[in-house]
């Protein structure tokens, strides 16, 4: 087939699956990943032949979406804050509105130096985001899945960020005092309530770690009440906690932080939900 023969057949295979928008933008993706080809670059030279290479992995690719998996991890990459990175099965794939988090981050600590621990790194593109943009800035990352350690610190070697990764529970108050004292606390935590996971999409139900999505419907606000109570004794004068949140729970988030002694914000993102909480502790 033709490379405009292959796109076609992409978008028809993958519109049984997707909306034609997230059809089209899975298929560019991919196309632009494993033939080197643009969109516009087909439509240019739609008759130019793929290499046999090229094909077999287009049809490998094929297939694993339409079990559902999430084409970052067919591709085994994502882009965040600009920057390409790593991702596999047994790490989050990171969102826009982790992305909105973590440039408010940026634009908090600027270039002055500072202390900063990213709760939940996942893949580490918070933390390497921030060491990036703020290269005087000490960065802390941990998690509790060797999984999600192991891609994190390959992205931090890709990027050239030295990052202090830790394997650590953070619900497991008794490691706290590992920690030091820090400006700046941010976290993208587990906040879905297990009850939605039926209503949420194959390729992230089925595909994406639970450990970092899901909360038990009983404690949706778990994460959060542990780094308010950790932040009390944790950060210093002028610090902030900056974490993403439910959209449906942000008031009850905020509501934890001022349970706590924090002055908190709810920010919403560019589609204007409510997903993030700043909070500032007051002394």
């Amino acid at each position: 087939m033709t490379a405009s023969a292959w796109y076609r057949h992409y978008l028809n295979r993958l519109s049984k699956l997707y909306e034609p928008s997230e059809s089209d933008s899975i298929a560019r993706m991919v196309f632009e990943k494993l033939t080197g080809l643009s969109r516009s670059g087909i439509l240019i030279d739609p008759e130019q032949s793929l290499p046999s290479s090229a094909e077999q992995a287009l049809t490998d690719a094929l297939q694993a979406l339409e079990e559902h998996q999430p084409v970052q991890y067919v591709l085994g990459e994502t882009w965040f804050c600009g920057s390409s990175f790593m991702v596999a099965p047994g790490v989050l794939i990171p969102r826009p509105e982790t992305e909105e988090l973590t440039e408010k981050a940026i634009r908090f600590l600027g270039q002055k130096p500072a202390h900063v621990l990213d709760i939940g790194t996942g893949s580490g593109c918070i933390a390497i985001s921030i060491k990036k943009n703020c290269p005087d800035a000490q960065v802390t990352a941990i998690d509790k899945s060797e999984d999600a350690l192991g891609i994190a610190g390959k992205n931090a070697e890709r990027h050239h960020c030295r990052i202090d990764f830790r394997k650590m529970d953070f619900l497991d108050a008794e490691t706290w005092p590992l920690l030091g004292m820090f400006d700046l606390v941010i976290s993208n935590p587990p906040y879905i309530p297990e009850s939605e996971r039926q209503s949420m999409s194959a390729h992230v139900a089925n595909h994406e770690p639970g450990m970092a999505l899901f909360v038990p419907d009983g404690q949706p606000l778990v994460f959060y009440k542990a780094i308010a109570s950790f932040a009390m004794d944790h950060l210093n004068n002028g610090g902030q906690v900056m974490a993403e949140t439910h959209e449906n729970l942000a008031s009850e988030t905020a509501r934890v932080f001022e349970a706590n002694g924090f002055r908190a914000e709810i920010c919403r993102h560019m589609f204007g939900k409510e997903r993030m909480v700043i909070a500032n502790l007051v002394r």
